[in-house]
């Protein structure tokens, strides 16, 4: 296994703890793969997410322009009986 400067059992002790270092590693990979596959899901998520804010802006947006378009007539010119009574 190569030389080792303390005792022949110390040695082989000290390669038994490596190669254990090194069968974590895999599994240590494979935890770091499912995490980033979890988080490529959540980014899905925040897209989608995304998608949904977006078009509640367009329609936030359409209403705002139907309001200024036929809302600020009803505040600039009052409803109609206020200025000439009541119709009936």
């Amino acid at each position: 296994m190569g030389h080792c400067a303390l005792g022949m059992g110390d040695c082989d002790k000290a390669w038994a703890i490596v190669a254990k270092a090194w069968a974590i590693v895999p599994k240590a990979w494979a935890i770091v793969a499912k995490t980033w596959v979890i988080v490529d899901k959540s980014w899905v998520i925040v897209d989608k997410a995304w998608v949904i804010v977006a078009k509640a802006w367009a329609i936030s947006a359409k209403a705002w322009a139907l309001w200024l378009r036929h809302g600020s007539l009803w505040i600039r010119h009052g409803p109609l009986w206020l200025r000439h009574g009541p119709l009936c």
